[in-house]
C-alpha cells in the first residue's frame, strides 16, 4: 500500500515530499486541475526555513527567497512606533526569507516529483473510511476508492478529510475582516529603493510592506468589517505615509487578491482515534495571519512526520508521536495569532491611541523576545 496525502498546498507537498524522503510511497490527491499557487507573497520565520532544511529543501529556498531586514510597526501618519534590528533578530534567532508562495509551491512540487511522490490532480476527495489490513480508505468524487497505509488530511480550511472523520471538530469562524494582497514592480516610479519592510496600522485596518527576490514586493492590507456591514478597502489608505498610496495604486492598476479572514477553534487532536488518518496544515490549525505562522506550523507539521517515520512503521505509534509533539504548539500558535489580531484590529480612538502609546514604549528587544517565542520549533 501508500501513504496518501490529501491536498496539493504548501503542507501537503511538503508532507509528501519528507515521507517519499524518508523511503515511503506516496500518492497526493489535490482538488485543483493542476499545482499552482496563485496567492501572493509569504515571510520564512527561522522555525519554517528550519522546518525547510529538516526536509532537505534549504538550500533550495536560498535560490529564490531574499533575506529579509525584520522591519516594525508605523502610523498611518508614518511614524515608526517600534522597530526590530533584523541582523540581531536573525544573529539570535535564525534567518528570516521572504519568498512568492508560488515560488515556494514550485519548489515543492519540484522536491515532490524528485522523490517519486505520485500526483494526481482533479481528484475531489469527499470521504475516508476503515480499510483492509488497519489501514483506510480514501473515497474521491464518482466512487473511486484509494487504500492506504496513512491518510494524511492537508486539504486546508474546509477539509474534507475533517468533515469525513472529526465530525464533532467545530467549523471555521468567520474573523470579521477581510485581506486583499497583492505583487508590485519594487523598481516602479515614485517607489523609494529599498523598499522597507513594515506593517502600518491604523483604526481596525493595517498594510504590510514585505520586499521580494525579483525587484517585486508584497503588500497585504487588512480591514475589520464595521457595525454598517461594510469593510473599508485599501482606497483609504490612499492619505497614508509614503510610498503606501503608490503601492495601493500600483495594486489597484495591477489587479489584488480578496478574501475574508477565517481560523478553526483548536481541535483538541490531529488524529483520528481508531483510524490511521492525521491532519496536517491549515486542516489540523488554520490560523489568523497576525504572526505570519500559518505555514510554517504546515512545514513544521510536516518535519515532525518525517522525522518521526523514520523511528516507526507502526502507523498508530507513529500518529501518536506527531499528535504528541505537534498538538500543543500549534494550538498556542492559534491562540497567540488569534490575540494579535485582536491588538492590531481595535478600532476605538480612544484604544487605538492607547495601543500605539504602549507599542512606542516597548524597548526593541522585548518586541524581539515576544517574537521569538513563536519562530522556535518545540
Amino acid at each position: 500500500m501508500m501513504d496518501v496525502v490529501v491536498g496539493g498546498g504548501i503542507a501537503g507537498l511538503a508532507t509528501a515530499v519528507g515521507l517519499a524522503r524518508a523511503g515511503r510511497a506516496v500518492t497526493v490527491l489535490e482538488r485543483r486541475e493542476r499545482i499552482e499557487e496563485l496567492g501572493a507573497g509569504i515571510i520564512l520565520w527561522p522555525n519554517a526555513l528550519r522546518a525547510l532544511g529538516e526536509l532537505g529543501l534549504r538550500e533550495q529556498v536560498h535560490g529564490v527567497a531574499e533575506l529579509e531586514a525584520v522591519g516594525g510597526l508605523r502610523r498611518p501618519d508614518g511614524e515608526w512606533l517600534n522597530r526590530v534590528d533584523g541582523r540581531r533578530f536573525s544573529a539570535a534567532h535564525g534567518e528570516v526569507a521572504a519568498i512568492h508562495r508560488g515560488d515556494l509551491i514550485d519548489l515543492l512540487h519540484e522536491a515532490a516529483v524528485e522523490a517519486g511522490v505520485e500526483i494526481r490532480c482533479g481528484q475531489e476527495v469527499v470521504g475516508v473510511e476503515s480499510g483492509p489490513q488497519g489501514g483506510a480508505t480514501v473515497v474521491a468524487a464518482g466512487g473511486r476508492h484509494l487504500v492506504a497505509d496513512l491518510v494524511l488530511g492537508a486539504d486546508g480550511l474546509r477539509s474534507a478529510v475533517r468533515e469525513a472523520v472529526f465530525p464533532a471538530a467545530g467549523a471555521p469562524q468567520p474573523t470579521g475582516l477581510t485581506a486583499w494582497r497583492w505583487v508590485v514592480d519594487a523598481e516602479a516610479p515614485g517607489l523609494p529603493a529599498p523598499l522597507v519592510p513594515s506593517v502600518t496600522i491604523g483604526a481596525g485596518t493595517e498594510l504590510g510592506i514585505v520586499p521580494l527576490p525579483g525587484s517585486r514586493a508584497y503588500c497585504y492590507f487588512s480591514s475589520v468589517r464595521r457595525p454598517d456591514g461594510t469593510t473599508p478597502g485599501p482606497e483609504q489608505c490612499r492619505e497614508w505615509h509614503d510610498p503606501i498610496p503608490s503601492l495601493v495604486a500600483a495594486g489597484e492598476a495591477g489587479g489584488m487578491l480578496c478574501h475574508e479572514l477565517w481560523d478553526l477553534p483548536p481541535l483538541p487532536s490531529f488524529v483520528h482515534p481508531n483510524l490511521p488518518v492525521a491532519l496536517v496544515g491549515d486542516a489540523a490549525h488554520a490560523m489568523t495571519p497576525h504572526l505570519g505562522q500559518g505555514a510554517a506550523q504546515g512545514l513544521e507539521d510536516a518535519a515532525a512526520l518525517a522525522c518521526l517515520v523514520k523511528t516507526t512503521g507502526d502507523a498508530r505509534e507513529l500518529l501518536g508521536a506527531y499528535d504528541r509533539e505537534r498538538g500543543d504548539r500549534a494550538r498556542a500558535v492559534q491562540r497567540a495569532s488569534r490575540q494579535a489580531m485582536g491588538a492590531l484590529t481595535i478600532t476605538h480612538p480612544a484604544l487605538v491611541a492607547v495601543r500605539d502609546a504602549l507599542i512606542r514604549l516597548l524597548p526593541g528587544v522585548v518586541v524581539e523576545r515576544a517574537m521569538a517565542r513563536w519562530v522556535r520549533t518545540g
